[in-house]
């Protein structure tokens, strides 16, 4: 007895190709994402040391303001005593 298939499959070997080129460029892109997400993690650390940054100088210049407002308001103060010492 002859042996019969019973199951043909036919192969397209040329859209089989171009499955297997297109999953090889995904397969690249996949490999070089971790570098990519390493960049974007420095990016983002520097961005975040900036804003730090920053922030501690809005912090001291606003100390600086509350200081100069407290020494201005002193220098009227003592201005104004004086100013009255001498005019009594």
């Amino acid at each position: 007895m002859a042996t019969k298939s019973i199951i043909e499959i036919d192969i397209l070997d040329d859209k089989f190709k171009a499955f297997q080129k297109e999953f090889e460029k995904y397969k690249k892109a996949l490999e070089a994402m971790p570098k990519d997400w390493q960049k974007v993690n420095a990016s983002i650390a520097s961005i975040n040391n900036s804003q730090k940054n920053f922030n501690k100088s809005v912090q001291d210049g606003s100390k600086s303001l509350k200081e100069v407002a407290q020494t201005t308001g002193t220098i009227a103060r003592n201005l104004s005593s004086i100013s009255q010492c001498w005019f009594e």
